[in-house]
């Protein structure tokens, strides 16, 4: 409902201020419980991860340039990268280049609208994934989830759902359970 999703988006805004995060750039939300809590940042660090992909063809259909920066602080045009460096620019670097890519279109709403388009849930996996093969031909090694063997049970099953759509041989198994020290670093 609108009054409950306003509610959401303030709660989530605080909860970001309150770890350290911009309260305007967050996309946080309120589960009803732990199997939805598990399930949600695998989907939402999937499409973080593939945006720079759709912004890049947002860009091309529109004729621009768009610049970003990349992990080692260099800039780069988005359509001079490859895939895996498209897949490896962080979130905020991700974030910036659709703000200068929306400014640049002009209009917000279909700036926004196109991104959309251009996106994996509008795209659905099979066009999204068929685009990528077309452009890149297939390039990338299968996606592995890393978690500590302490993992609720609701991870793999997330991660089964949301990456092996995308993931060349369905029965790759995407998850590896790690060690865990005290000191909560994976081995």
């Amino acid at each position: 409902s609108p009054v409950t999703s306003r509610m959401e988006m303030e709660v989530s805004a605080q909860l970001a201020e309150m770890v350290g995060y911009h309260p305007d750039r967050q996309w946080g939300h309120l589960t009803s419980g732990g199997t939805v809590a598990n399930f949600d940042p695998v989907w939402d660090a999937r499409n973080v991860k593939y945006l720079p992909v759709s912004l890049r063809w947002v860009a091309e259909e529109a004729g621009e340039r768009i610049g970003v920066v990349l992990p080692g602080g260099e800039r780069a045009m988005l359509g001079d990268l490859d895939l895996w460096q498209l897949l490896n620019i962080e979130p905020e670097a991700a974030m910036e280049a659709a703000v200068e890519l929306e400014r640049r279109l002009g209009d917000p709403a279909s700036a926004r609208a196109a991104f959309s388009d251009h996106s994996l849930a509008a795209l659905g996996y099979q066009e999204f994934g068929r685009r990528l093969v077309a452009e890149f031909g297939d390039s990338l090694p299968p996606g592995v989830v890393l978690v500590p063997s302490t993992a609720h049970f609701s991870i793999k099953f997330g991660a089964r759902v949301v990456l092996l759509p995308l993931i060349a041989g369905l029965a790759y198994e995407v998850i590896r359970f790690s060690a865990r020290h005290l000191d909560s670093k994976v081995c």
